[in-house]
């Protein structure tokens, strides 16, 4: 239903009031009509030129994507009577300063230094609590009073330095992702959980310190990595006095003590003797271009090496079965050593690994997955030189490449000398 006095950019939506478009190509300074409840969802998507946006004391609602994409907008001010800002409103605006109505019962901005949106009172939306922050930027000083930092309440800022006071239980899912600028980040004792991939992707960040406090990072299904990605990331310690994890010899990593389970790696990480199981993503994106891996380690998990910098890599042998996209995206991987002892390797183990020269096999290995050494599989065969197989086992490979789709790859197949 179009409002004809508003405009064709309005109508109603749920008996609101409702700006469901800015226009096209719209620069400078938008001003929403008064009377107006609610923004729809994607009013302002990828509106790179907004550069200001004057918000009416009617709005109530934010919807979903309402602003995402605004990259020329610094600042926001949220009026009185909003509520409601569903997920992902703000995505992708780089904001220097946030200020909420200090009237609206429902969110806070607490100070002029704090430059963040925090739920001040519950308004029916099952997802947020009080005491959520739940959108900051490159300027927000987190208050003390703030419990959760909600899912990507700092996605892709600019922000530099963050201190998260004791007060904060929670840091959820991709809170800080894709901060590339963050070169410093410092926990209070009274963190108990930083959720899967909180801070993947800040590379920026050189060091981390984990307090006695936290007791669960990541453990989601997907990984078990908060940091990954963080490529600048060289030291990585963990309070001797926290019962769940440890950074056992000054070894960089972060270990999950009762499993033996090293969760978060970095590019000077040493992995101990003792150690059972790499976890999911745990060196993904370090960069790294060799690790020693001990006898002790019996499994390696999905993603565990993805995207490193290896050129040469010699699998161990005591780990019987290569994962589902443990090398994914390696583009310098040349060479790679399969040993006896290895019985089987996963569809995407390679995926996208177009540098490949040789791959050398075992005569152990039984499973060999459909489409495993394709083109697609690994970005290319271009440079694809042999595929080095023990001697007497040329013609047992072919057969075997022939019945699982893997017919490209049999020009390749050479017996070891």
């Amino acid at each position: 239903m179009i409002i004809e006095d508003f405009g064709p950019e309005y109508g109603e939506y749920q008996g609101k009031k409702t700006l469901f478009r800015c226009p096209l190509d719209f620069q400078g300074e938008y001003v929403v009509k008064k009377g107006t409840e609610r923004i729809g969802s994607s009013a302002f998507v990828w509106s790179e030129k907004l550069t200001s946006v004057v918000l009416p004391d009617s709005l109530s609602e934010i919807g979903v994507t309402a602003f995402y994409g605004c990259e020329s907008l610094k600042h926001i001010a949220i009026p009185q009577n909003v509520n409601r800002i569903f997920h992902d409103a703000f995505q992708h605006c780089d904001f220097e300063s946030i200020v909420v109505d200090p009237k609206n019962e429902w969110l806070t901005s607490r100070s002029k230094k704090c430059n963040a949106i925090i739920i001040k009172k519950e308004s029916g939306d099952d997802n947020y609590k009080a005491g959520d922050l739940i959108l900051g930027c490159k300027n927000t000083i987190i208050p003390a009073g703030v419990k959760r930092i909600f899912i990507k309440a700092f996605y892709c800022s600019s922000i530099k330095e963050v201190h998260i006071p004791k007060s904060v239980r929670v840091i959820r899912l991709n809170a800080f992702a894709l901060c590339k600028d963050l070169e410093t980040v410092t926990f209070e004792e009274g963190v108990r959980e930083i959720e899967s991939a909180a801070f993947v992707g800040c590379e920026s960040l050189k060091s981390l310190y984990i307090p006695a406090s936290v007791k669960k990072l990541g453990n989601d299904g997907f990984t078990d990595n908060a940091f990954g990605y963080c490529s600048g990331l060289t030291s990585i310690e963990v309070s001797p006095d926290n019962p769940v994890y440890d950074s056992r010899n000054n070894c960089n990593a972060i270990i999950e003590t009762e499993k033996d389970k090293l969760v978060s790696a970095c590019k000077n990480t040493i992995i101990p003797e003792g150690i059972k199981i790499i976890g999911k993503h745990a060196f993904a994106g370090c960069r790294i271009s060799s690790i020693s891996i001990p006898q002790s380690v019996t499994t390696i998990e999905e993603y565990a090496f993805q995207d490193c910098d290896f050129e040469t890599f010699v699998w161990p042998a005591q780990v019987t079965s290569i994962n589902n996209y443990m090398f994914a995206n390696c583009n310098k991987l040349k060479s790679l050593i399969i040993p006896e002892g290895v019985i089987r390797f996963k569809q995407t183990a390679f995926w996208d690994c177009p540098e490949l020269v040789t791959i050398e096999l075992p005569s152990t290995l039984t499973e060999i997955p459909n489409f495993s050494i394709t083109p697609v599989a690994l970005g290319s065969l271009d440079k694809l030189q042999s595929i080095i197989v023990p001697p007497g086992t040329k013609d047992r490979f072919a057969e075997i490449f022939s019945q699982t789709e893997n017919e490209d790859a049999i020009p390749f197949i050479k017996e070891k000398q």
